[in-house]
C-alpha cells in the first residue's frame, strides 16, 4: 500500500537520517559524474565538461536540500534542532530561565481560574432541562404571597418561588448543627425539571402553614449529617425547636438557590 511505503520510509528518515544523508550525497555525486561522462563524450575536456555538468544540475547543496524535504519530515527535524538550541539557552541562562518559566505559569494559572470563574458564571448552562426557558427575578417579586397570586393566575407561565438563606438549628439524636435553608412553592421542581433521588416532593397542600411540617434534605446534608442513611426517610428532626419529617432527598449535585442550602 502506498501510505504504509510512506511511512516506512519516513520513518526511517527519522531514525537513520545520517545514512540517508550519506546515500543521498553518494547518488547526487554518481548523477553529476553520469552526466560530465556524457558531456566528454560529446567532445568537451573534463574540465568543461564538470563545468557543464554543474551548471546543468546547480548547487549540490540546494539540490540536497530539495531532495531532504520531499520526505515530508523536515518540520520534525527543525522541531528537535530547535529544542535542543532552547534547552541549551536555557541551560547557561538559569536565572532568565526560572523568570520565564514563573511568568508563564503565573499567567497560565491566572487566565485559567477566568475562565474557569467566567464559564461557570457566564456561559455554562444550568443543569437543568430547557435551561433556555427558565428566568429567574430575584428582585421582581416580594414575598410568596405575590408568587402564589401569579401562579393561579397565569396560564403560560409557571412561578414558583423561593426564600433563601434562613439559617436554623437542626437536632437530631442528640446532636445539634447549625445549617442553611430555603422555603419554596411546592411546584419549583416542576419548573426545575428535577424529582427528588429519594422519597418525594412537597404537595401542593404541604406548601401552606398547618398542613404538614415536612422537609427535603440536600444530598450533601443527607451524606454530612446522616451518613447517607436510606431510612432517615419518615423520620422525624428538630428545625428551630419545631418537629418536622423528613420526606425526600435531593439528587447529587442539585445546588438551589446555593450549595450549602
Amino acid at each position: 500500500m502506498l501510505w504504509l511505503s510512506r511511512l516506512r520510509l519516513r520513518l526511517r528518515s527519522l531514525l537513520q537520517r545520517q545514512n540517508l544523508n550519506e546515500e543521498l550525497t553518494q547518488e547526487l555525486s554518481f548523477h553529476l559524474e553520469q552526466q560530465k561522462a556524457e558531456f566528454i563524450a560529446e567532445g568537451m575536456t573534463p574540465d568543461e565538461a564538470d563545468a557543464a555538468a554543474r551548471r546543468l544540475f546547480g548547487s549540490q547543496a540546494s539540490l540536497a536540500e530539495e531532495c531532504r524535504d520531499q520526505r515530508r519530515t523536515r518540520w520534525l527535524e527543525d522541531l528537535a534542532q530547535d529544542t535542543r538550541y532552547a534547552w541549551r539557552s536555557f541551560a547557561q541562562s538559569p536565572a532568565f530561565t526560572l523568570t520565564a518559566v514563573l511568568t508563564l505559569a503565573l499567567g497560565i494559572g491566572a487566565n485559567t481560574a477566568f475562565f474557569s470563574t467566567a464559564y461557570g458564571i457566564l456561559f455554562r448552562p444550568l443543569p437543568y432541562p430547557s435551561p433556555g426557558r427558565i428566568v429567574n427575578m430575584p428582585d421582581g417579586i416580594a414575598g410568596m404571597g405575590p408568587v402564589v397570586a401569579l401562579r393561579d393566575l397565569s396560564r403560560l407561565v409557571d412561578y414558583a418561588g423561593c426564600m433563601p438563606g434562613i439559617e436554623m438549628n437542626l437536632q437530631f439524636g442528640g446532636e445539634a448543627s447549625r445549617i442553611r435553608t430555603a422555603f419554596t412553592t411546592w411546584n419549583l421542581l416542576r419548573v426545575l425539571g428535577i424529582n427528588p433521588a429519594h422519597g418525594r416532593w412537597f404537595t401542593e397542600s404541604e406548601e401552606f402553614a398547618g398542613h404538614g411540617q415536612v422537609v427535603m434534605l440536600s444530598d450533601r446534608t443527607w451524606r454530612r449529617l446522616f451518613n447517607a442513611d436510606p431510612s432517615i426517610l419518615g423520620q422525624r428532626i428538630i428545625l428551630n425547636e419545631e418537629s418536622v419529617e423528613i420526606i425526600g432527598i435531593m439528587p447529587p449535585g442539585f445546588a438551589f438557590p446555593t450549595s450549602d442550602t
